[in-house]
């Protein structure tokens, strides 16, 4: 977010020429054979002009400057000279992109930070995103505006970007940074950062959707929001990928750089992607985790924050010291009971992060049982996994099988003071391979009788559970939501 104040008195699109004298220079054949080998079948004229100039080998992409010796022998390169140039027949006077939307106070209709893209299969359909009434302190706009054009640029319609501040009927005091992209589908993306308090201390990254040319655009959707007050995203950037015969076609990536509210520390540069059309987002990774063990009485028994700073050798020896020397580790003999192993990301940051026991002594004759997590169930890539490793069973040699109940738990959590429980969870028990063993919805629906058996059922009738006997294996049971609950954030507790 660009603090300095900047005033536009309106919104052009323009063109700038240039001319040259004398022929214009022929085109340098392309060796493709000189690219990588991943982009040697790439459409060149897709890539920036900073890509080509890097993949320019002997001249094979970009031509040099023209050249010239004078009179005392001196080699000089050629200035570029005045004068216009017909680019395009349509290329003519600035144009401006439609009227300053009527919600806009009269005294703040000034624009800032414009962006401009052009759809993939259609060179006429254009779509251009600002800032509409830049404030002149504490950052932002009053809104964001987009412009759309069906004619290659020559006609434009204007309006707020809807339902994204008070201004254009949303709930977010400011908006700013707006960036615009195309998916394959011509579909128009609007991402913008959006205040989430008055004095824009604390902010989200937010995505508009169009499907029908530009003409209305769906509420905006969540793409990031921190957990914590203590940072605040910035200089986020969007990218489609419009590479339909590629993996990842389609999905929609954003980046921003997470900084510190309470100190000057330097900002690391964080994504999360859709895979949906930005129905949902890809949470981005916890950068710098640390970890806190409780006993069942909440007393505090060891905490970690980088884990080479304590027990490094330790930890090393056990052949599972993490990859990072941001992620923490904790070696710990522990007597039997209950204990918390709490995640938090330091200075208030948010994001995925995995949690992992391990039994370092797996002969000592002590089980690890009645493992449980809480977190965020979401949908696609985001649902809630917890994953868990037979690694000794009952026969004579420890390679036989393990019985488990796995609960997913929702409804019960609100007794917790949890105000976010997911209502109906569904879940899956997955192999170490992926493929799905069995699912469940509500836990009376099948196995009633087995499970009230076993002292552990469920609460509430539309918690599922599932009790099953599991070879020497890795076991996946991810936690779901309805599809009818797709755009919510809620909590479930799966254990095993």
């Amino acid at each position: 977010m660009l603090k300095t104040p900047l005033t536009l008195s309106l919104l052009f699109l323009g063109s700038l020429a240039f001319a040259q004298t004398g022929p214009s220079p022929a085109k340098p054949p392309v060796d493709r054979a000189k690219l990588p080998p991943n982009l040697r079948d790439l459409p060149l004229e897709r890539m920036s002009s900073g890509a080509l100039m890097l993949l320019n080998r002997d001249n094979n992409l970009v031509l040099p400057p023209p050249t010239e010796t004078t009179a005392k022998g001196a080699t000089v390169t050629q200035e570029a000279v005045s004068g216009p140039v017909a680019l395009d027949l349509r290329i003519g006077p600035n144009i401006r992109l439609g009227n300053d939307p009527s919600p806009l106070p009269p005294n703040m209709r000034a624009q800032a930070e414009p962006h401009i893209a052009r759809a993939i299969t259609n060179e006429d359909f254009l779509a251009g995103t600002f800032q509409e009434g830049r404030f002149a302190t504490g950052g932002g706009a009053v809104d964001c505006g987009y412009s759309i054009s069906h004619d290659g640029g020559l006609t434009w319609t204007r309006a707020l970007i809807p339902n994204l501040t008070t201004t254009s009927g949303g709930r977010y005091s400011r908006a700013t940074d707006p960036v615009v992209a195309f998916d394959l589908n011509n579909n128009v993306y609007l991402e913008t950062l959006v205040a989430t308090n008055p004095d824009f201390t604390t902010a989200a990254v937010v995505l508009s959707k169009s499907t029908d040319g530009g003409a209305t655009f769906a509420s905006p959707t969540v793409a990031y929001q921190p957990g914590s007050t203590t940072v605040f995203p910035d200089k986020e950037w969007m990218a489609i990928n419009t590479f339909g015969n590629t993996a990842t076609a389609g999905r929609i990536l954003v980046t921003f750089s997470l900084f510190s509210n309470v100190n000057a520390a330097g900002a690391p540069i964080l994504r999360t992607y859709s895979t949906d059309t930005g129905f949902t987002w890809n949470t981005a990774v916890l950068q710098d985790p640390a970890i806190s063990l409780f006993d069942s009485s909440n007393h505090l028994i060891a905490s970690n924050d980088n884990w080479m700073t304590t027990q490094q050798a330790e930890i090393q020896a056990s052949g599972y010291a993490p990859g990072d020397s941001r992620e923490p580790a904790i070696v710990r003999t522990l007597a039997p009971g209950a204990y918390t192993a709490v995640v938090r990301g330091i200075n208030g940051t948010s994001g995925a992060a995995l949690l992992e026991v391990h039994d370092l002594d797996p002969s000592s004759g002590s089980l690890t049982t009645n493992m449980s997590t809480r977190g965020v169930v979401e949908t696609n890539a985001n649902v809630m996994i917890g994953g868990f490793i037979v690694g000794a069973g009952l026969g004579t040699n420890g390679d036989g099988s393990s019985g488990v109940l796995i609960r997913a738990l929702g409804p019960e959590l609100t007794s917790f003071g949890i105000s976010d429980a997911l209502q109906d969870p569904t879940m899956e028990l997955h192999d170490g391979n992926g493929n799905l063993l069995l699912a469940n919805d509500n836990w009376k629906d099948s196995q009633q009788a087995a499970i009230q058996a076993t002292g552990l059922a469920p609460g509430d009738n539309r918690e599922p559970a599932i009790l099953t006997t599991l070879i020497q294996e890795t076991g996946l049971p991810p936690a779901r939501k309805k599809q009818h609950h797709r755009r919510r954030s809620h909590r479930a507790l799966p254990d095993s």
